[in-house]
């Protein structure tokens, strides 16, 4: 169950960095795993109610339009 949280704390970190707008992200998680992306991410996967309450509160809820 350790694991939820680091992969939260991840996606969020990816999800901060692509405000950032950098060309190339990196995040380094609790274990010291990198994840190199491109570009910024286009979507987020919130595998919990309560972080995706989170998200929505810091402005990254904005409905995709192929869910209606």
């Amino acid at each position: 169950m350790r694991i939820l949280p680091k992969l939260l704390l991840t996606v969020l970190s990816i999800f901060v960095s692509a405000l950032a707008a950098a060309s190339e992200l990196l995040v380094i998680d609790d274990n010291g795993a990198e994840l190199r992306l491109e570009r910024p991410a286009k979507r987020i996967i919130s595998l919990a109610p309560n972080i995706t309450e989170v998200l929505f509160h810091i402005g990254a809820g904005q409905a995709d339009s192929r869910c209606r």
